[in-house]
């Protein structure tokens, strides 16, 4: 009986954070809830997540606003970040809205994720304040081999295979 509370409860707080944070929460919740596709997230701070089949924009909602995986920034004023495996910008774009003094690097090397953080960077006219950049950072400059076609949060270079099928790209 009281982990069926803890899960109504869970349920209920998660749809809470939905409808806080989204001009459309509620709906949102329900079609991940029933696993429906999902219109671009329109925050109530003014940006717009928008996403591509691949991504997964409710476990990067659930980190941000939900288990606040992110703290406010602790950079002092004029500071440039960097957003290294940046997936849709949804940090980035948490992060610029938290923080409008800062300018803003964001990597994301697999096509799939990039392209929305495009869209998305462009969309919310952050373009002055963030730079993209379609590749990696690492030890050493190089060619990488990254699973795509993948859910984006789970896109990695490492492992020789992936649960959801996918494939190895060379970048």
């Amino acid at each position: 009986m009281r982990s069926w509370l803890r899960y109504e409860l869970q349920l209920f707080s998660h749809m809470a954070a939905y409808k806080l944070s989204l001009n459309d929460g509620v709906s949102i919740w329900l079609r991940a809830l029933f696993n429906r596709p999902l219109p671009p997230f329109y925050l109530r701070n003014g940006m717009v997540w928008h996403h591509g089949q691949h991504d997964d924009p409710v476990c990067l909602f659930r980190e941000i606003y939900i288990e606040n995986f992110y703290e406010p920034l602790k950079a002092p004023p004029g500071a440039t970040v960097l957003d290294i495996g940046a997936n849709i910008g949804a940090v980035t774009m948490f992060w610029t809205h938290e923080r409008p003094d800062l300018q803003f690097h964001a990597y994301e090397p697999n096509p799939q994720a990039y392209e929305s953080l495009r869209q998305n960077v462009t969309f919310n006219a952050l373009s002055e304040r963030v730079t993209i950049h379609p590749e990696a950072i690492g030890g050493k400059r190089g060619r990488l081999d990254l699973w795509t076609d993948v859910p984006t949060v789970l896109s990695t270079a490492y492992g020789d295979s992936t649960e959801g099928g996918g494939k190895k790209q060379a970048l």
